[in-house]
């Protein structure tokens, strides 16, 4: 990336002179020495900072900032849960700080009980229980409500990065030790597993994997949970970082906890070939079959796009339809399918389901090859048997 400073206009910050169009926004915050990052449902961001503990909303569009807050003692570790709570750990002290998001309440702490377990990293499982790593090799869980519901001991030492994957098992980045944990949901140790010099985020992808970084020996690491002799986990994959790189983080670098736990959301994607080029396309249908349901606070988006060539069809834009929407004008030999499904973030919350669509031409009807079921576990798709759904992991 190229990044000249001219006349140093970046010398106290910003990114007025790079070259890269991955930088959308470039915001000052209230928070000194930021650690606490977290995405809301409306895909606004909340940062905190360790140093002063002054934490605030981001305009996720705009990058607009609210008014600064104190939130102490957080400013570490940081998510919101299915509920818009959001916890920011206290990192030298035994506490979690927590703010009611929606509302704009701070509430009542966590506090683990043993005043030497600094609160560091934060992960969330399936049930809105959210996990504690510590610096003392230990590992607490607490209930959605802020409830302590235990403290175990931990396969390593210098708990940092947590996360949690789709069995509800709970990882954690051991940098002391240069390992990975794997606890079970009730706390018990799986396994320890040795990575890199130095692990301290960890996140798990939507297939599943673990990824680790290790910021003492510059590279990520990914993680097979079925691999090794044992089929408890096992590394698979290094990659190299360069020198110097570091990397140090330890909050949700793949999206897991936005995806599956604070807004969950899964897609489904299909590309129909009509045969013929210039196809005049006719109607668009779903959900025609009773099976097909979308319950109060759940949301399913279909979009399609049209062009005669593969090609064409990626550049081509984008336009929502109802259940029963008229395509005329649409033409293309190709169309593509992209199928939302979103649902309440809270545990046990109904889920949408698609049970049907179809395409139709002016001469043919064009049903779609569905896959039988899409479990939707956040960002974790899998495909089976039956109706295209989405439901809580």
């Amino acid at each position: 990336m190229n990044w000249s400073n001219a006349g140093g206009a970046d010398n106290n910050g910003g990114t007025s002179t790079a070259d890269d169009v991955a930088i959308q926004q470039y915001v000052r915050t209230a928070g000194t020495n930021n650690r606490t990052i977290a995405i809301d449902a409306n895909n606004d961001v909340w940062v905190g900072g360790f140093g002063n503990k002054m934490h605030q909303r981001i305009d996720g569009n705009t990058g607009a900032t609210d008014p600064a807050f104190d939130l102490s003692p957080g400013g570490y570790g940081g998510l919101i849960d299915g509920n818009g709570v959001l916890w920011s750990s206290g990192w030298s002290t035994n506490r979690t700080a927590r703010y009611d998001t929606i509302n704009g309440v701070q509430l009542a702490d966590a506090v683990t009980p043993n005043g030497g377990d600094r609160s560091y990293g934060l992960g969330i499982d399936s049930q809105g229980n959210v996990w504690n790593s510590h610096l003392n090799t230990r590992l607490s869980k607490f209930a959605p409500d802020g409830t302590h519901l235990g403290t175990f001991a931990g396969g390593g030492n210098g708990g940092r990065g947590v996360t949690v994957t789709p069995d509800d098992n709970v990882w954690v980045a051991n940098s002391f030790s240069s390992t990975v944990s794997r606890f079970d949901n009730a706390g018990n140790l799986i396994k320890t597993i040795g990575v890199g010099s130095t692990p301290t985020g960890i996140s798990v992808d939507s297939n599943g994997k673990v990824w680790v970084t290790n910021q003492g020996s510059n590279n990520v690491m990914r993680i097979d949970p079925q691999g090794g002799g044992d089929n408890k986990g096992a590394v698979e994959l290094t990659v190299d970082l360069g020198a110097g790189a570091r990397p140090y983080n330890y909050s949700d670098m793949t999206g897991s906890v936005v995806g599956g736990v604070t807004n969950p959301s899964g897609t489904w994607r299909n590309v129909v070939d009509s045969g013929m080029l210039g196809s005049l396309w006719d109607k668009i249908m779903w959900n025609q079959e009773a099976e097909g349901s979308i319950p109060a606070g759940t949301g399913i988006v279909v979009e399609a796009r049209f062009a005669d060539t593969l090609l064409d069809l990626g550049g081509a834009t984008w336009a929502s339809y109802g259940q029963m929407d008229d395509l005329t004008g649409m033409t293309g030999r190709f169309a593509e399918i992209l199928v939302t499904l979103t649902r309440p973030g809270t545990p046990g919350a109904p889920t949408p389901v698609l049970s049907d669509l179809k395409l139709t031409t002016k001469t043919t009807v064009v049903p779609l090859p569905m896959p039988a079921w899409l479990l939707l576990t956040g960002l974790f798709g899998l495909f089976g048997a039956g109706r295209l759904r989405s439901r809580s992991s």
